[in-house]
């Protein structure tokens, strides 16, 4: 019961039917994920995170959300196809006592959608009655759980938030080339760094004098989308999925 609860969350802030699909994947137990608080005012949900846990101010919850908001959105956004959210008041919980809000100043959050929503298998039995299955942390859940214990998988998140060029593109590609789940990504990765170091418009550490082109170049989409796949092989492999 949140009446219970002792300890920090975050206001999570936008469209209603984005948020409505945010509760619908960061679902509890597997952290971070979103409960609804009801209040006379108008409900609103709360992000939950072990990363609160030791806090002792609002401010502070607000610096670990911030730093925390914009990998959660990467995962949401390539996994789940939904839109970036933004960080509301600090939510405090007092055992007791309704949830205290302490406001700020909420940062506008911004970048690409891929299109689409969440995908939800439905099982039945032979009778036609649905199986529920057994709770288990979304695709986002695990990326972020993996995150907090390996930097590189941070930082290749990081790297491709929003609208990424070719210099983060090769940045993310840097940090996630000597990871084990690497060899799943097959040939690609030559057309990545190739199509990378050719480019027209160069920067360092792209810069490669008398660069060949490949054969069949990337685009940055197609490049992304790359780096999505290696980042889900990375966190599976992490998992030992």
């Amino acid at each position: 019961m949140l009446d219970d609860k002792r300890g920090w969350g975050v206001e999570i802030l936008g469209p209603e039917d984005e948020k409505a699909l945010w509760v619908k994947v960061l679902k509890a137990p597997f952290p971070p994920y979103l409960e609804t608080v009801s209040d006379p005012l108008g409900d609103y949900i709360v992000l939950m995170s072990l990363k609160f846990d030791g806090l002792s101010s609002a401010g502070d919850v607000q610096t670990t959300a911030k730093e925390m908001l914009p990998l959660l959105s990467v995962s949401m956004r390539q996994l789940h196809q939904t839109k970036p959210m933004r960080i509301g008041a600090s939510i405090e919980f007092v055992a007791g006592c309704s949830p205290r809000r302490h406001h700020f100043i909420a940062l506008e959050a911004s970048g690409i959608v891929l299109g689409g929503g969440p995908i939800e298998v439905v099982h039945t039995d032979a009778e036609g009655n649905i199986i529920e299955p057994d709770p288990m942390p979304s695709a986002a859940q695990r990326w972020m759980q993996v995150a907090g214990a390996s930097p590189n998988i941070a930082a290749g998140m990081a790297y491709i938030d929003g609208t990424p060029g070719w210099l983060e593109i090769y940045k993310a590609y840097e940090v996630l080339k000597d990871l084990p789940s690497s060899t799943a990504i097959g040939d690609d990765v030559n057309r990545l760094t190739q199509t990378a170091n050719t480019m027209d418009n160069r920067h360092s550490p792209l810069t490669k004098k008398g660069g060949t082109p490949h054969r069949y170049p990337m685009n940055l989409h197609e490049a992304k989308c790359l780096i999505v796949r290696w980042l889900d092989a990375a966190v599976k492999d992490a998992l030992g999925e």
